[in-house]
């Protein structure tokens, strides 16, 4: 969704849209309540004109935005992964969302595993699901199936020696 209708533009296009067609009733709003420019409780940005209001709001979203896709991977994709580079270490689940099943695809590059264990949680921090993987070589592709109510669950996957590799999957 990112990469099309919440990509930054449409969202500052959408809110563009939004800031004319609430043009004429702004400007009776701060005529009669005269608190443009004024710091009114739990204002963190005050702005002095409606259109810096505006700019401030479209700032805040695109930086909440890119937050969210630094920090929340897989919210956004049709399956999610997580890249390290500095040691070719790749984990990929797909598809997510999904409802009965999904895969896990690890590659490994030039690091030897000998096994990984995917680690389930539900919101509450508590382990739902538990799999230890055997990794025969560079390459992992594991068919999933979960018996789990639906909802988000995060995940962990990681061994001896490999950095624990985190994300989220959504159970439709």
């Amino acid at each position: 969704m990112r990469a099309s209708f919440l990509n930054t533009d449409s969202v500052n296009s959408w809110i563009d849209s939004m800031a004319s067609y609430l043009d004429e009733s702004q400007q009776r709003n701060f005529q009669k309540w005269q608190i443009l420019g004024q710091y009114v409780n739990w204002n963190y940005f005050v702005g002095q004109t409606y259109q810096e209001e505006i700019d401030y709001l479209k700032t805040w979203i695109a930086d909440r935005s890119t937050w969210l896709d630094n920090n929340l991977p897989g919210v956004c994709d049709l399956y999610t992964t997580v890249v390290t580079t500095e040691n070719n270490i790749s984990c990929k689940f797909y598809p997510n969302p999904f409802s009965h099943a999904t895969v896990l695809q690890m590659q490994f590059g030039d690091q030897h595993v000998s096994d990984v264990t995917l680690n389930m949680y539900d919101i509450t921090g508590r382990k739902v699901f538990e799999k230890n993987i055997a990794v025969r070589n560079q390459k992992v592709k594991e068919e999933l199936h979960l018996d789990l109510i639906p909802g988000i669950y995060f995940y962990s996957i990681g061994s001896d020696g490999l950095e624990n590799k985190t994300g989220k999957l959504i159970i439709q």
